[in-house]
C-alpha cells in the first residue's frame, strides 16, 4: 500500500507550526478538566450515553497526545514509543480525573467511566495507526 502522501504532509505541516496541534490540545485537556469538575447539578444533558461521552472525550484526547508526540523533538522516549506513551498518559489522567470526582459535589469515581475513558484511548491508538501510522513511521525516520 502505498504512502498516504495527504498524511504526511499534514505531519510536516504540523510540525512546522507547532501551535496548530498544541493550542487545541490545551484547550480541549482544559475543557475537560474543568467539565470534569463541574459538580453534577451543573451538568448538560447531552441525550447520548455517558460512557459514550466518556470514550469520545479520550479518543480525541489521545488522539491529539499521538500527534503532538510525533512532531515534538524535546522528549525521544515519547517521540520513540509515541503510542504507548499516549495510551498510558490517557489512562492514568483517566484514572485521575475519576479519583478527582470524588470531592465534587454530585459526582461520583466509577471504574467503568474508567473503563469508556481506556476504551477510547485504545480506539483513538488503532484508528490513528491505522489511517497514519505508515505516515507516521516514514515522518519519523525523515526528521
Amino acid at each position: 500500500m502505498p504512502l498516504n502522501s495527504f498524511a504526511i504532509r499534514l505531519l510536516q505541516t504540523l510540525k512546522k507550526n507547532k501551535k496548530l496541534l498544541f493550542v487545541p490540545l490545551v484547550l480541549f485537556w482544559l475543557c475537560l478538566f474543568i467539565g470534569t469538575s463541574l459538580p453534577g447539578k451543573y451538568l448538560p444533558n447531552l441525550g447520548i450515553s455517558d460512557k459514550l461521552e466518556h470514550f469520545s472525550a479520550y479518543f480525541v484526547l489521545t488522539a491529539f497526545l499521538i500527534f503532538v508526540g510525533v512532531i515534538q523533538d524535546r522528549f525521544i522516549i515519547y517521540k520513540k514509543y509515541t503510542f504507548s506513551i499516549s495510551l498510558l498518559f490517557a489512562a492514568f489522567y483517566g484514572a485521575f480525573d475519576e479519583l478527582h470526582q470524588l470531592f465534587i459535589p454530585d459526582r461520583v469515581c466509577d471504574f467503568n467511566d474508567w473503563l469508556a475513558d481506556f476504551t477510547g484511548a485504545i480506539a483513538a491508538c488503532i484508528v490513528v495507526f491505522i489511517i497514519f501510522g505508515k505516515a507516521i513511521s516514514h515522518f519519523k525516520k525523515q526528521v
